[in-house]
């Protein structure tokens, strides 16, 4: 059970048992963490933790900048028939995926790790499936995609992943 101890400032208490723990968001890096280990702890992106729906899981945050890759940032690809897919792949070696596939579908969100693997090739990892996967970069057109669909195109976008409804 979740509830405000102040700004950015969460109490979890655990209904299995009589443990809490005090819980810190950080805007920064849309992730949390628990103020009695500093893991970092990350979600899928939700608009804000309180709607968080799925226990966030402990990864270890890479501590190599990667600030100059050119990945960084938000990528989209969507069409008509409201598929709408897209990436934020951060500075700290983590990613957040929306994916959307129309109304009557839920949105599906992954999230993972990430790696540049040299020549314009980085590898993401899922966090809750250890599935990996080659993304590509193709700098002339500006333009990431996933190696095995190499003609469905992401471009940087100014928004960010998508929102649960």
């Amino acid at each position: 059970m979740w509830s405000v101890k102040g700004s950015n400032s969460y109490l979890f208490r655990d209904t299995g048992d009589s443990g809490a723990a005090t819980i810190i968001y950080d805007p920064a890096q849309n992730g949390i963490y628990d103020t009695g280990t500093s893991s970092i702890l990350l979600i899928p992106y939700q608009g804000n933790v309180a709607a968080a729906s799925s226990t966030p899981m402990a990864v270890n945050t890479p501590t190599v900048d990667r600030a100059q890759e050119p990945i960084i940032g938000v990528w989209r690809l969507s069409d008509s028939t409201g598929y709408d897919d897209r990436y934020r792949f951060n500075a700290n070696g983590t990613y957040v995926e929306s994916f959307y596939l129309g109304d009557s579908k839920p949105t599906i969100f992954r999230y993972g790790m990430w790696s540049a693997q040299g020549g314009n090739s980085y590898t993401t990892r899922e966090t809750t499936t250890g599935k990996s996967n080659t993304i590509i970069y193709d700098p002339r057109q500006n333009a990431i995609y996933q190696k095995k669909y190499t003609t469905l195109l992401l471009t940087p976008y100014r928004g960010d992943v998508a929102v649960a409804s």
